[in-house]
């Protein structure tokens, strides 16, 4: 589907599997694209929660699981912010700035 509004469809469709959905994040005004496949197993599908991520020198931390989708990050409880207080690549998490070993990092996950 093109970029339209809710008014200007003429009839109900069912997303592909390819459709993005765009995702606005209001705490940081952040958009994120996800595919209408991972939403349907965002839904339906297996949400990972990793307690305690695997401690290295407190900036660098690896998940459990690949994220296929969504990642929710949180600091001795604090919901982090993606790009401000870390970045991730596959199953790497590194942090903007340095831990303590005390710390508990938890990630949830698709």
């Amino acid at each position: 589907m093109a970029d339209a509004k809710i008014s200007q469809l003429s009839s109900v469709t069912t997303p592909s599997a390819a459709d993005l959905l765009v995702i606005v994040e209001n705490a940081s005004s952040t958009t994120k694209n996800i595919t209408y496949a991972n939403m349907k197993t965002a839904v339906n599908g297996t949400w990972y929660q990793d307690e305690v991520l695997t401690y290295s020198d407190g900036v660098h931390y690896t998940l459990a699981n690949t994220p296929t989708a969504i990642v929710f990050l949180f600091l001795n409880g604090q919901k982090l912010v993606y790009g401000t207080d870390y970045t991730r690549s596959g199953t790497a998490i590194t942090m903007a700035y340095t831990n303590l070993a005390t710390d508990t990092l938890t990630a949830s996950y698709l």
